[in-house]
């Protein structure tokens, strides 16, 4: 399977999943996610800070909200990454990162990623700008990034995508 080159992927309209099967509300209420430092609020060229508490994420309100190996939440995600797994013939963990963005919010800076990623589009929609061109996705799209391509994404409306991340085993990013 070609891995060289940005591209929209059709595979996956029956791999849509709804709002309602996120659980993003219980997950951002819960003690759990916040202990567990899985609560991330992006602050765009500043990067990352990870969310104490609830309070944290109501404070920066206009701002995407990370909720990082969101596989371990849910029997549905963990399975789509196995497929994924399967679907491209991977050799190592498969991971899933929610994003809730607002509408015109900051993102990451344009940047890399070291690991392959797709991204899925559950609600609203939004751009990706590559050194290829600019995508936009809608509900149930998804877009293949490579590894090491730089790409930004830009929140048009509100919006829910999961980022599912090809990733290698640390070793072999060393």
């Amino acid at each position: 399977m070609d891995r060289s080159a940005v591209r929209k992927h059709q595979d996956f309209a029956n791999f849509h999943l709804t709002e309602a099967q996120m659980h993003h509300r219980q997950v951002l209420e819960s003690l759990y996610a916040y202990e567990e430092g899985m609560v991330k609020i992006v602050l765009g060229e500043a990067g990352c800070e990870t969310a104490h508490s609830c309070s944290d994420v109501i404070a920066h309100i206009d701002c995407p909200i990370k909720i990082e190996h969101y596989e371990k939440l849910s029997a549905e995600l963990y399975a789509c990454c196995e497929f994924l797994k399967h679907y491209f013939e991977h050799d190592g963990p498969v991971t899933a990162h929610l994003f809730i963005s607002p509408a015109e919010s900051l993102s990451f800076p344009m940047h890399t990623d070291p690991d392959d990623v797709l991204v899925l589009m559950v609600k609203g929609n939004k751009t990706f700008r590559t050194l290829d061109g600019e995508y936009t996705l809608k509900p149930g799209e998804s877009l293949f990034i490579p590894a090491n391509t730089k790409h930004q994404a830009i929140n048009h409306e509100d919006s829910l995508m999961i980022s599912f991340g090809l990733e290698k085993f640390i070793v072999d990013k060393l």
